[in-house]
């Protein structure tokens, strides 16, 4: 600058998020001299992850909770988890024993910034069979097949009819 100082400006480029160390060297008619810096680029607190989440009742499952941002983001979670689940250090773990939909919030904080909230569902299906009724019609004394799906609870499934089929299919 001509005057005693210098200045290092910019917009630090997205990704660069990091500690830098370099070295400024200020010279006069005498002699150079040399300093060490070191500048940390910092990035506000976010949450990458997706904001929502499905467990089938019953099945042991984890979802991790994934932040961004420079320091390293804390992570706290607000509201009730289904009976059967919990938190710790960013994963939900457990087997869920209640069906039903959750709502929780995601708190991340670095101290840059503003606090970052992911609103965030977590679903727990019931074991149910997801087939619908009525089935596609069947003609007489022509092939017929349909399967059958269902989901939640716990594998493997095991299917038997409980009434009577028509004579001919089983």
């Amino acid at each position: 600058n001509g005057d005693g100082t210098a200045t290092l400006s910019g917009n630090p480029a997205a990704d660069s998020a990091d500690t830098y160390t370099f070295t400024i060297t200020a010279t006069n008619v005498v002699a150079p001299v040399n300093q060490t810096f070191t500048l940390t680029i910092d990035i506000p607190a976010g949450i990458s992850s997706p904001d929502s989440v499905s467990f089938p009742r019953y099945n042991p499952g984890t979802f991790t909770v994934t932040t961004t941002g420079n320091p390293t983001p804390t992570l706290t979670e607000v509201g009730t988890l289904p009976k059967g689940m919990s938190y710790s250090n960013g994963t939900i773990s457990g087997t869920p024993i209640k069906a039903g939909t959750f709502e929780l919030a995601f708190l991340a904080n670095n101290g840059i910034g503003f606090q970052y909230v992911q609103y965030f569902t977590l679903t727990v299906t019931p074991f149910q069979i997801t087939t619908t009724s009525p089935l596609p019609a069947a003609t007489e004394g022509t092939a017929y097949s349909v399967t059958f799906t269902a989901s939640g609870g716990v594998t493997p499934y095991k299917w038997k009819a409980t009434s009577t089929l028509p004579t001919g299919l089983t």
